[in-house]
């Protein structure tokens, strides 16, 4: 072949394996730019299908169930809405049922209560103070308030908040979706001041209702002026606030325990400050104010009076003793009816990394004295093998003792004095 042939299809062979790589970038280049625009698209169509007006349904007539929305959501259609003026019929989700094992235990003596029966639609509640405005509305017959946005409510409470009680109320709400701020909150208030003024010391539990992505919520304490503490929910309850849910708090000395409808989102040991807190309040901030947006109502609070609970007693006294840890008769097999308290205890345990107990096992006067002594020391060293093999607590941090019956707490003269006397003592290391 010819020098310029072979030259000539050189160049011809090398133009045409550049154009074939350049062709071949450029695909592979598009085929990226392709792939990305069609996942933000099927993930803004996913958004918009999860935040359509199916969610915002609490204004139709008809009360939906969950399979209903579901099956609303997937076609992409809308209930019907129907307004009528300040007599809304706007059920939220199917009537809420909070299971009895979810671990809130509502306290017995009532000491506020309000389903503002006694408030005419479209007047303030007469049990509430405000340094704004709000008014009942009626909704599929019964009384909701609609919270204003910037707004503080305060519970008129005739004492101060007592140290262990709990809180109890429903929300209902309307039109979240992703253009809701994250800024946007309902906040609960604890503290020292039953004015419209900031206290100084006081707790902050921050319930965020934005959609777009997971909670925004914190929890706040402070004292003396100064925030002392500030840590986010890390809960995702976005679902659980849409239409209706269920707020149970448990306040014990300084936990505080929240749960929406059964999901707990808050268990902080040491939360409320120890001076003086006396009053409830229910803030909200940079809630969308156009109609049909952001909209928040509450009813139904029951404030109620408990005792004090395990955790806290252990952790201020130093010691609790119970007899609910039962064992089989002269043996140390532990009962099954025992696994409610030992289970509190466990969970006690592993949030407390710091905490050592010593676990003493005590026993009735029947038998003999030696016989119950070594009964004592097998019931303790139960004990401590359960929290070890089912809760991973190192055994290093929990002591046994066995007293035996030589420390009873009443005679061991009836069934029932016996059964005091069969317990079990934590002691704080």
């Amino acid at each position: 072949m010819k020098p310029l042939k072979i030259f000539t299809l050189i160049l011809v062979l090398t133009f045409s394996g550049t154009l074939h790589a350049q062709f071949w970038k450029d695909l592979k280049k598009r085929a990226a730019e392709v792939a990305e625009e069609t996942l933000k698209r099927k993930s803004e169509e996913k958004t918009e299908r999860v935040t359509s007006d199916a969610f915002d349904s609490v204004f139709s007539n008809k009360v939906l169930s969950k399979k209903e929305r579901r099956k609303l959501e997937k076609e992409g259609e809308s209930p019907e809405v129907d307004n009528q003026e300040n007599g809304n019929d706007m059920p939220g989700e199917e009537n809420i049922s909070v299971a009895s094992n979810f671990g809130f235990e509502p306290g017995t003596k009532v000491f506020f209560e309000d389903d503002f029966s006694t408030d005419a639609i479209g007047d303030f509640p007469a049990k509430w103070d405000t340094n704004s405005s709000g008014e009942i509305f009626g909704i599929n017959g019964e009384k909701w308030l609609k919270l204003t946005n910037d707004a503080t409510l305060i519970a008129s409470i005739a004492n101060n908040l007592p140290e262990n009680y709990t809180i109890e109320f429903d929300m209902l709400t309307s039109g979240l979706d992703e253009r809701t701020r994250s800024t946007a909150m309902v906040e609960l208030w604890f503290d020292d001041n039953g004015t419209f003024e900031k206290g100084k010391n006081k707790a902050i539990i921050e319930i965020s209702p934005y959609q777009a992505m997971a909670s925004k919520g914190a929890i706040e304490k402070y004292m003396n002026g100064t925030r002392n503490m500030r840590s986010y929910v890390g809960r995702d309850y976005r679902e659980e606030i849409k239409g209706q849910s269920h707020f149970s708090i448990e306040v014990n000395g300084p936990r505080v325990r929240i749960w929406i409808n059964t999901m707990k989102i808050i268990d902080v040991p040491r939360l409320i400050p120890e001076v003086g807190i006396t009053n409830f309040k229910i803030f909200t901030r940079w809630l969308r104010d156009n109609p049909g947006e952001d909209e928040v109502f509450v009813r139904n609070f029951r404030f109620a009076e408990t005792g004090e609970d395990l955790r806290s007693k252990l952790l201020k006294e130093g010691s609790f003793s119970t007899n609910e840890i039962q064992f089989d008769s002269g043996s140390s097999n532990i009962s099954a009816s025992s696994m409610t308290i030992l289970n509190q205890i466990g969970q006690l345990l592993s949030e407390e990394s710091s905490l050592a107990l010593k676990i003493v096992g005590h026993t009735d006067a029947d038998g003999s004295e030696e016989g119950n002594l070594q009964l004592s020391e097998q019931r303790a060293e139960a004990v401590k093998r359960f929290f070890s093999t089912q809760f991973g607590i190192d055994t290093a941090r929990l002591e046994t003792e066995g007293k035996g019956e030589s420390q009873p707490v009443v005679p061991n003269d009836t069934p029932e004095h016996k059964a005091q006397n069969r317990r079990v003592e934590f002691i704080k290391q």
